[in-house]
């Protein structure tokens, strides 16, 4: 077999096993999205569609455009926009607020595809990790990296 082919053969497979039934519906836990009235802290970000500044200790900080956030899993959240888009047609942006982070050793991605949200068209999702680079090891998922999400 060649690579192209190995590399495709593993690409499935990953794919197969992020998305499998029982990762998409285990509920996690709900992260609460102040309500619009309640909202002192609304996001000024006007040339984004959907802006998200989040916490792991306070949880939403700042948001726009965000109806709801879940974290099914350590490490992984998903973000429902207010407005009903194909969020596999958009590219967003992620960065870590270290501030806000517990710990120096952390990093966050935006996943192209959210596949461990409730509906992968409908969903933006971000994955939080820790490293411990004192031993070398691989990034771990993580609930105490704050980030902010940014969809333009």
């Amino acid at each position: 077999m060649s690579w192209n082919g190995l590399i495709g053969l593993a690409a499935a497979a990953a794919l197969l096993l992020f998305s499998a039934p029982g990762i998409a519906k285990d509920k996690g836990r709900q992260i609460d999205v102040p309500a619009r009235q309640d909202r002192g802290e609304r996001a000024n970000v006007r040339h984004a569609r959907i802006a998200l500044y989040y916490s792991p200790v306070g949880g939403v900080l700042r948001s726009k455009g965000v109806d709801k956030v879940t974290s099914p899993h350590p490490g992984i959240y998903c973000i429902k926009p207010t407005r009903n888009l194909d969020t596999s047609k958009f590219i967003a942006s992620v960065s870590v607020d270290w501030f806000e982070s517990d710990g120096a050793d952390v990093m966050a991605q935006w996943a192209g595809l959210a596949v461990n949200c409730p509906d992968i068209y409908k969903w933006f999702q971000v994955r939080t990790y820790e490293l411990d680079l004192r031993d070398g090891s691989y990034p771990n998922p993580s609930d105490r990296v704050g980030f902010t999400f940014i969809v333009p």
